[in-house]
């Protein structure tokens, strides 16, 4: 069973995994190592061998993280779903492996006969990697399908990852990361959503009060954001106005909203018709009872979408209500169910229905026919009105339908009369012709009993194949044995329900009383949610109430507030982003000595900056190896690389990000309401660092921001200039530390950063120590230097060194 369908045994499963972890990560160490040995047997593809056995380790130490992966990383949010990215990875990798092996082949081709050998056994030992690592990538999968699972059940999860957007937020608001935990914790042990729900909510009680105004403010933006997108689908599909699309959707928020259908809301609706318009090709709206029945056929009765987008589409063709059409085979169902003492569903019925041919459908509609009845009866015998179809045509074949019906007596000594059933074929009568099937096929201890060339017979003449028909007697006995046990139930209300129907028919007609009373009957199945499902569709049904009452104009106005305030943003940002790079390079400029003294040469020039920039990577010209720090700074002066990174593109890069941060805290900070709180949070997170300053202009563009016109613009203008100053200290040259860090870099030096008193205080002995080592060094003496009782020189052997 896999991981994500089995949480309560995820201690053994995952055991399982890291046990595959540790054999293959051993095996894939020895395919290294049987690369690494015939690439030093091939003279020509050695290098490529080579590639082959590093990207054999690089599996060996995904294998190995599968290994140490364990149920605790699970729970772990964070952990969980870096390990889950990883999959990705390994697909990567599996690809690559799959690429060499098709290169080592193509080489094999001109190779001489010992390098074939060589590249042949290259390419087993990589095709049992790629296999190994196919099992591995199902391990990574199983993860990272019940990491989803959790996090999909998590309630607190999307809340707790919006709090901490928000800074200081996440101060406030503990609990409700720790609620989040909680329910990890027991969902990860035990699988079951209530339970771990009510110990979540436990941990949550403290914040309770503080959520409930957090989450509507939550809700209500994260619904504006929805309506929007929405908005610009119907201006796109159905090419409608701001102000049209608009009213759209407000109108579909006001049609779900009076529903008082808990499955239907105005996202649903909205699913409904581009479903609709998308099969049709088409761009109408669609009406609020046919969305509502859509909603109701996928999220409570379990049908696909195209099933119910068909069966929506059949309700139009039938000339009945989608509503109707659905209600009518409940009812219908039922007493076909009590009259023939089976239990087929409703559910498989509408999705047969989904799939009947327009020709069957306008038949049936013609000759006042119920397409319910045609294809419950062809349910009846296990098949569906395709194969039905199937069989009226071959009836028609009027002169190979008589032979093989005269063949099959012969054979069997039985007497075929389909004469009624070619009848009911030419005259699109499905469900006569499936009744006259029953009658001439007889029983599965008959057909049991025939040899295969009988049963071949009697099949043919009936237009089926023999397995079709054999199939056809088996799930009639599966149908009857499993509708035993339920036979009591309709014994008890097939006559009710029938005289229920009866009577109401009375008034408004047969028909319409099935659909009545089918209404009825589905309203416990369409009540019927989760606690989940409830919680969501509750949502869903706040944030349409909030948009029925905002209304068209104001859910228009809001948008357009919002896409004006994201097109002056967006200019504010990439004018302040284009000018501090500007700066940077004038700076950069002014600080070059020899610039203006060599202003004649271009190419002096552009050296003379080069040089004055600090560069962080280079390429080496002779080898194109890559270098960086100090080494890359001398090469590129001595003119032997090329300088591949910069200090100006860090400082840009560093721009760009703060900019695009200021872009969407000052978007929250637009919304009303919700602005002035965001305002306050960032505000108390600059504060926190000592920035009064800058805690004071975020407070200040909230509040602003929650006033159209000038307000909004004196926010944008606060928002720009906080960005400035933030980018200006980004790119500093100025590096704070208390502390020092020593990074190793070739032999002949060492890279110092941080502090520049290395004994960390008043206590000069470590600096005397290294003075005495420098200067020994320069006169090449071989002097002893010692600290804490170690000869230095001894323990960096730097008398190798010494020239």
């Amino acid at each position: 069973m896999a991981l994500k369908d089995n949480l309560k045994g995820a201690g053994d499963e995952i055991q399982r995994l890291n046990d595959l972890g540790t054999e293959f990560s051993a095996i894939y160490k020895d395919i290294g190592q049987a690369l690494q040995g015939l690439a030093r047997d091939s003279k020509d593809y050695g290098s490529g061998i080579r590639d082959a056995a590093r990207l054999s380790a690089d599996l060996a130490r995904s294998a190995q993280e599968l290994s140490s992966f364990t149920k605790e990383d699970l729970k772990d949010r964070k952990k969980a779903n870096d390990f889950a990215k990883k999959s990705e990875d390994l697909v990567k990798k599996r690809q690559k492996l799959e690429s060499q092996i098709r290169v080592f082949r193509s080489q094999a081709v001109n190779a001489t006969k010992a390098e074939q050998a060589v590249l042949n056994k290259v390419n087993e030992n990589l095709s049992n990697a790629a296999d190994y690592t196919k099992q591995i990538g199902d391990g990574f999968n199983e993860i990272a399908e019940a990491s989803e699972k959790i996090k999909k059940a998590d309630p607190f999860g999307s809340l707790s990852d919006f709090i901490a957007e928000i800074p200081v937020l996440n101060k406030i608001f503990p609990e409700i990361q720790k609620a989040s935990q909680t329910f990890r914790d027991n969902f990860a042990e035990t699988g079951k959503f209530a339970s771990s729900l009510g110990k979540s909510l436990l941990t949550a009680t403290g914040a309770l009060s503080k959520l409930a105004t957090l989450e509507v403010l939550r809700r209500g933006v994260e619904e504006i954001d929805n309506a929007q997108k929405r908005v610009v689908d119907f201006q796109r599909e159905v090419g409608l106005s701001l102000e049209e699309a608009s009213k759209l959707q407000v109108s579909m928020s006001t049609i779900a909203s009076d529903s008082g259908k808990a499955f239907f809301n105005s996202a649903r609706f909205a699913e409904a018709q581009k479903d609709i318009n998308n099969t049709m090709g088409t761009n109408a709206t669609i009406s609020g009872d046919m969305a509502e029945n859509f909603s109701a056929l996928v999220y409570r009765l379990g049908l696909s979408n195209d099933e119910a987008t068909k069966l929506n589409l059949i309700s139009a063709t039938i000339g009945k209500s989608a509503k109707d059409l659905t209600s009518e085979t409940k009812t219908r169902v039922k007493l076909l169910n009590g009259q023939n003492k089976v239990q087929i569903s409703e559910r498989a019925i509408l999705k047969d229905i989904s799939q009947t041919s327009a020709r069957t459908q306008l038949s049936l509609k013609a000759q006042g026919k119920s397409l319910i009845e045609a294809v419950y009866a062809a349910k009846q015998l296990g098949l569906n009105m395709g194969q039905v179809e199937k069989i009226a045509d071959s009836l028609l074949n009027f002169e190979q339908s008589i032979s093989n019906e005269l063949e099959a007596e012969l054979l069997t000594g039985r007497q075929f009369n389909l004469e009624q059933a070619r009848l009911y074929a030419l005259n699109n009568n499905m469900a006569g012709v499936t009744a006259e099937i029953a009658k001439n096929i007889g029983s599965a201890e008959e057909f049991g009993r025939m040899n295969r060339i009988q049963q071949e017979a009697i099949a043919k003449a009936v237009g089926m194949t023999a397995e079709e028909l054999a199939q056809s007697f088996a799930f009639q006995k599966q149908l009857s044995k499993l509708s035993e046990d339920s036979a009591y139930r309709d014994a008890k209300s097939f006559e009710d329900l029938k005289a229920k129907v009866a009577l109401r028919a009375k008034d408004v007609g047969y028909t319409k009383a099935l659909a009545e009373i089918g209404e009825g009957e589905l309203k416990d199945q369409l009540e019927a949610a989760t606690i989940q499902e409830q919680i969501t569709e509750k949502q869903a049904k706040a944030a349409d109430d909030m948009l029925k009452a905002l209304g068209p104009s104001g859910l228009q106005g809001t948008l357009e507030t919002l896409n004006g305030s994201i097109d002056l943003l967006t200019k504010a940002i990439f004018a302040l982003t284009a000018l501090q790079l500007g700066k940077t390079v004038f700076d950069v400029a002014k600080g070059s000595k020899d610039i203006f003294k060599n202003f004649t040469g271009a190419k002096a020039a552009a050296k003379d900056l080069t040089k004055e920039a600090k560069v962080l990577t280079a390429t080496m010209n002779a080898t194109g190896k890559t270098v960086s720090g100090a080494a890359a700074q001398s090469a590129v002066k001595a003119g032997t690389a090329t300088a591949t990174k910069t200090a100006g593109k860090t400082a840009a890069k560093a721009a760009t990000k703060i900019g695009g941060k200021a872009l969407g805290k000052s978007l929250l900070k637009k919304i009303p309401i919700v602005g002035a709180l965001a305002g306050i949070g960032f505000g108390l997170s600059r504060l926190a660092e000592g920035d009064v300053l800058g805690a004071a202009g975020e407070v200040a563009s909230g509040l602003a921001g929650t006033i159209p016109g000038l307000g909004t613009a004196a926010s944008i203008g606060i928002d720009t200039a906080l960005a400035a100053r933030d980018i200006s200290k980004e790119t500093s040259n100025e590096i704070p530390a208390d502390d020092f860090t020593i990074r190793t870099h070739p032999k002949d030096e060492i890279v110092i950063a941080g502090g520049t008193n290395l004994s960390g205080g008043s206590n000069q002995e470590m600096v005397s120590l290294l003075k005495e080592l420098v200067a020994a060094a320069k006169q090449g003496q071989n002097v002893t230097v010692a600290i804490d009782g170690t000869n230095v020189f001894k323990a960096m052997n730097t008398s190798k060194y010494m020239s």
